[in-house]
């Protein structure tokens, strides 16, 4: 029970932040979710194998500055800018 809850939260995180960067909107209400989910994000997705075209992307370079949310979206393989 305990993953499911957080996958659902690690899909919302992620996701809520695709929406917001594809139209230009900021989505930045949720940082310290976002902080708390990415020592989770690391350990479930750690290991597992990633391809362009599969559910994620190799992690990308995030700036040292990134606030949490970014570095959540980075580590799963998107772009942060």
């Amino acid at each position: 029970m305990r993953r499911l809850v957080e996958q659902l939260v690690i899909e919302m995180l992620v996701h809520g932040w695709d929406l917001p960067q594809a139209i230009g909107h900021p989505y930045d209400t949720v940082q310290h979710v976002a902080e708390t989910a990415l020592p989770v994000v690391r350990e479930i997705y750690g290991d597992l194998p990633r391809t362009a075209a599969g559910s994620f992307a190799p992690p990308q370079p995030v700036p040292d500055d990134a606030d949490p949310l970014d570095r959540l979206a980075a580590y799963l393989g998107r772009s942060v800018t």
